[in-house]
């Protein structure tokens, strides 16, 4: 059978998933946003089926290249999105790398200066917090910290936790 937004309800049964959002998409006149993790599991995971991944880039492929209902399409992956063995996977996408971020490395956590003003007002020591949390060093921003690390420094969670002044 296929992948079905609601198991269960009949309704489904003959359509597959890009089938069902177009008709949805045709009725409501509402795009959507794909959020994909790890869209290379199946790459990692089964790297000696050569097969299996054919039929996962075919589906990703057949879901949003091209599609009216597709507003934007969001993966994180460790791999590349790119052309396997003979099949030509998906090629409309941007890829941008933890090593090159360009114009994002701002958004890639929180920057020095949101942690120093965090730190005020939490009362951290900001010298405390650089030698904890400090996770990335791109070209623009040279320190970019771990938004998880930050944001639950205060409470106290975690095993490097800031001493409040």
């Amino acid at each position: 059978m296929g992948i079905y937004l609601n198991p269960g309800n009949e309704g489904f049964e003959e359509a597959g998933l890009a089938d069902t959002l177009k008709r949805i998409y045709a009725k409501k006149r509402k795009k959507f946003i794909f959020l994909i993790d790890e869209w290379d599991c199946v790459m990692r995971e089964r790297q000696m089926s050569e097969e299996l991944q054919k039929q996962y880039l075919d589906f990703l492929r057949s879901l949003l290249k091209d599609q009216p209902y597709v507003a934007l399409a969001y993966m994180t992956g460790i791999l590349p999105v790119k052309k396997y063995g003979q099949h030509s996977a998906l090629n409309m996408f941007w890829e941008y790398s933890m090593t090159d971020q360009g114009f994002f490395e701002e958004y890639t956590g929180i920057t020095e200066e949101e942690v120093r003003d965090l730190c005020g007002r939490f009362s951290m020591d900001f010298s405390e917090a650089g030698s904890w949390y400090d996770g990335y060093r791109f070209t623009r921003f040279r320190h970019i910290y771990n938004p998880q690390s930050i944001v639950e420094a205060p409470t106290g969670r975690l095993p490097g936790n800031l001493k409040m002044r």
